[in-house]
């Protein structure tokens, strides 16, 4: 595989993921496309320093 070749895959793909990010925020909005890719947050963690989950005590 030469360079060009390489180098038209990597183009085709950016360009690509840019087309169908464009096109999500234009259905969807800029706002829930964003919440798409970021990080999810873990809940606080309690004086025990484990995290807390829906159902342990004081629930």
């Amino acid at each position: 595989m030469s360079w060009l070749h390489l180098w038209t895959i990597v183009f085709f793909g950016a360009f690509g993921a840019f087309v169908v990010i464009s096109a999500l925020v234009a259905v969807r909005g800029y706002g829930e496309v964003r919440a798409l890719f970021q990080a999810p947050v873990p809940p606080p963690a309690d004086e025990g320093g484990r995290a807390r989950r829906p159902g342990d005590e004081g629930d």
